[in-house]
């Protein structure tokens, strides 16, 4: 298969692929002695999401067939919903830029995936989510990924990350194409500075096995929501493009339907807004 990442040494993703399926083997090994002892599986089901999230993108930087893609991510969906029912549910803290990573970037890939309804309102339920007595705080993109689904939804104005993703509503409220396209531009300039918070932003610097590709899927969303032509940045290093490119036809994504509940959130069992090291 072709690599589609830029960033990463020959033979990279042949080490990594593997290793990350091993270390979802081990959780999930974990995770049914857990159940099998009615032990607490919120903990082990967090930790699935998040591995499987990043299979899910290290396998699409691979150059994994699509269908494979959506395979992982399949399984990356069933385990957040897993992870939604359990007793031990902590919300995702959206002023956390990695966290909110993980929420921007799953309902993109939603979309992008042609992910069923009942599963895209399922991780609308989980980002939503907020601890008891409080209210999840709102924000635009959030909002507007929401709303490709959900025509209902009128995003708010404010956003919880201005860098980098003012440029990215700025695509969205531009009047004309051209005012899109040098939105679209300003944001890919901006997106690697902006995100260097995030735990794995320089992973590709080193061979420790934290780097997974850095690839904007939100902005793919958002182009394939508006009917952009992207010609003049398909071709950038952080963008895409075969996901939106593929979508008509599409095969959507085959995973069986979720029965959604109202989570349950108890005392949080684990810290919210850590960096999750998966080496």
């Amino acid at each position: 298969m072709t690599q589609r990442a830029f960033f990463a040494s020959e033979g990279y993703f042949a080490r990594d692929l593997p290793r990350r399926k091993k270390s979802i083997a081990e959780f999930q090994e974990s995770l049914a002695e857990a159940e099998a002892n009615k032990g607490d599986t919120g903990l082990y089901l967090y930790q699935l999401f998040i591995r499987g999230y990043k299979l899910t993108v290290s396998a699409y930087s691979a150059g994994a067939p699509l269908d494979e893609v959506k395979h992982h991510f399949a399984d990356c969906l069933k385990t957040l919903c897993a992870y939604q029912q359990s007793p031990s549910f902590t919300p995702l803290d959206l002023t956390d830029l990695e966290h909110y990573t993980y929420a921007v970037e799953v309902l993109a890939l939603c979309l992008l995936c042609d992910a069923p309804r009942e599963w895209f309102e399922a991780v609308v339920k989980v980002i939503e989510a907020a601890p008891k007595g409080a209210e999840a705080p709102r924000d635009f993109v959030l909002d507007y990924l929401v709303s490709c689904w959900d025509p209902a939804r009128e995003p708010v104005v404010n956003l919880l990350h201005a860098a980098p993703y003012q440029a990215l509503k700025d695509v969205c409220e531009a009047e004309n194409d051209e005012d899109r396209l040098v939105a679209v531009l300003h944001f890919l300039e901006r997106y690697r500075e902006d995100t260097e918070a995030l735990p794995w932003s320089e992973s590709h610097m080193t061979d420790d096995g934290q780097y997974f590709g850095f690839w904007s899927f939100a902005l793919a969303a958002v182009v394939q929501d508006l009917g952009l032509d992207d010609t003049a940045f398909a071709m950038n290093l952080l963008y895409p493009a075969d996901l939106v490119k593929e979508r008509e036809p599409a095969k959507p994504i085959e995973v069986e339907p979720v029965d959604i509940k109202p989570p349950e959130i108890t005392k949080p069992t684990m810290e919210v807004g850590v960096s999750i090291d998966e080496a």
